[in-house]
C-alpha cells in the first residue's frame, strides 16, 4: 500500500486542492488518512476535527474570521466577518456580514445565529490566507474549464467565413486589447476561439459557398466614414496582404503624407497657427 501515496503531495497543497482526500493521497486506508489529517493539523495548530472538515470539505461546517474598524472619534469597535463554507461540490464560498458596533459576547450570540444549526470553527489570519488561496485555485479551475470547453464548441461549430471578415474580426481584437478593454490573456484565448472556429477562404471563394456579407458597419469603416463604394475592396487589399485594416490604414496614411511633403509644408508656412 506504501507504494501507492502520492510521494509529490505536499501538505501546503493540501489545503488547495479540489479533490477528496483519499484521492489525492493515493490510498483508501484510513489509518494513513487519519496520520496525514493529524500531521496536517499539528504543523497548522488546528484540532485534528478541524483539519478533517477542511481537507474533506464538509458542508456543515461553517468557518468564520472576525475583524474590526475602529471609529477614529469615539474609539469604538465595528466587528465585521467573513463566513466560509464549502458546498455540496467541494467548492469554497465566501460571505460577509457587518455586525457593527456591538460587545464581543453579543458578536458570540449573532455568530451563532448567522449560522444556524451548522458547527462554526473560528480561524485565524493564516487560515484565511489559506481558504483564500483555495478559492483562487478553484477560480482559476473554472476559468480554464470554461475556456476549454469554449475552445471545443468552437471546433464543432467551425464555419466558413472570408479572409477579409477574419481580418476584421482580428483587428476588433486588437482594438480591444490596445485600450484595455481585454487582458493579453483574454485576448490570446478569443484569438484562439476565432482560428478554432473559422475556415477561412478568399472573396471569390467565399462567394461559391453562398455566404451573405454581412452589412454592419464595423470599426474602421464607422470611424473613418469609408465610402461603400471603396470599402469591399479595402478589406479585400488588407486580406491580401495579410493586414488588419488599421495596420493597412496607416500604410495608406504615410505614403499620402510622404508623397506631398512639399505641399504640407507649404500649408504649414502660409497658414502658421492659422490652419483651418
Amino acid at each position: 500500500m506504501g507504494l501507492e501515496i502520492n510521494e509529490t503531495l505536499t501538505f501546503t497543497e493540501l489545503s488547495h486542492l479540489n479533490k477528496d482526500i483519499y484521492e489525492a493521497i493515493g490510498v483508501g486506508d484510513s489509518v494513513i488518512r487519519e496520520r496525514v489529517l493529524q500531521e496536517y493539523a499539528n504543523r497548522n495548530k488546528m484540532s485534528y476535527d478541524e483539519a478533517y472538515g477542511i481537507l474533506t470539505k464538509q458542508p456543515d461546517i461553517t468557518y468564520y474570521y472576525v475583524w474590526d474598524t475602529i471609529d477614529l472619534i469615539t474609539n469604538e469597535k465595528s466587528y465585521y466577518v467573513d463566513f466560509y463554507n464549502f458546498d455540496n461540490n467541494g467548492t469554497l464560498n465566501r460571505t460577509n456580514s457587518h455586525f457593527g458596533k456591538i460587545t464581543l459576547e453579543e458578536l458570540d450570540v449573532a455568530i451563532k445565529q448567522y449560522i444556524g444549526d451548522k458547527d462554526g470553527v473560528q480561524i485565524d489570519d493564516e487560515q484565511v490566507a489559506r481558504f483564500d488561496a483555495l478559492r483562487n485555485e478553484r477560480q482559476k479551475d473554472l476559468e480554464k474549464q470554461k475556456k476549454d470547453e469554449e475552445l471545443e464548441i468552437a471546433k464543432k461549430e467551425r464555419k466558413v467565413i472570408s479572409s477579409g471578415e477574419y481580418y476584421e474580426k482580428v483587428q476588433e481584437l486588437e482594438t480591444d486589447l490596445y485600450y484595455g478593454a481585454i487582458t493579453q490573456e483574454e485576448y490570446d484565448h478569443n484569438k484562439q476561439v476565432l482560428d478554432l472556429s473559422s475556415n477561412i477562404v478568399q472573396a471569390e471563394q467565399y462567394e461559391q459557398y453562398g455566404q451573405a456579407k454581412s452589412a454592419a458597419p464595423i470599426a474602421t469603416k464607422r470611424t473613418f466614414a469609408i465610402n461603400n463604394e471603396y470599402w469591399e475592396d479595402f478589406v479585400a487589399l488588407a486580406a491580401a496582404n495579410k493586414m488588419t485594416n488599421t495596420a493597412l490604414l496607416n500604410e495608406v496614411i504615410k505614403k499620402a503624407v510622404e508623397e506631398n511633403t512639399e505641399k504640407i509644408n507649404a500649408y504649414r508656412e502660409f497658414f502658421g497657427d492659422n490652419k483651418v
